[in-house]
């Protein structure tokens, strides 16, 4: 694929030569009144806008191959039984995260964006939708009959409370 063989090139020569201007810089412009005497020095702020060098597509294609083939290897490497192991797959994970915060700065991207979020959602779908989010049990909203005991318990039971604690301490200030 044509993109693909010229990919290395373009981003040695984009990163390369590829500088932030200041976000202002200001330059002044001498104007002459219409009568021809004084001339008004004006100071103008020009804010310059670095161009995208890349769409988001081809910015996610980018991370795609250069940080993306890398860590499809290691998932497949060590099997789709070990995908949810967080122990098995924290390193290869912060391989990734750094690698995709890297690149994206040589880019002139801020680091996180939405092309990054886009990229590790494909990367969470792909490998980890099936995850628990606690191992060994998933998270489900309780019956309505508990749900309704565990808010008026309490409810119930700070009035009780309160009287509780007003009486005994009537009853201890009559008693001195």
């Amino acid at each position: 694929m044509v993109f693909g063989q010229c990919l290395a090139a373009c981003l040695i020569l984009t990163v390369a030569s590829f500088s932030t201007p200041d976000s202002s810089l200001g330059t002044t412009a001498a104007f002459t009144e219409p009568n021809g005497s004084n001339a008004t020095a004006m100071q103008l702020n020009v804010t310059i806008q670095p161009v995208p060098l890349f769409t988001e597509d081809e910015i996610l294609l980018i991370l795609e191959h250069v940080c993306g083939q890398r860590f499809n290897a290691t998932m497949s490497e060590i099997g789709s039984d070990q995908w949810c192991n967080w122990a098995a797959v924290a390193s290869f994970y912060s391989t990734l995260t750094t690698c995709t915060e890297v690149l994206l700065l040589q880019l002139k991207h801020f680091w996180p964006n939405e092309v990054g979020e886009r990229f590790f959602v494909k990367k969470h779908n792909d490998y980890f939708h099936l995850c628990p989010r606690e191992p060994g049990e998933l998270l489900a909203d309780p019956a309505n009959n508990m749900l309704l005991g565990l808010v008026l318990t309490p409810i119930c039971i700070i009035p009780l409370m309160v009287g509780l604690v007003v009486w005994c301490s009537k009853t201890s200030d009559t008693k001195k």
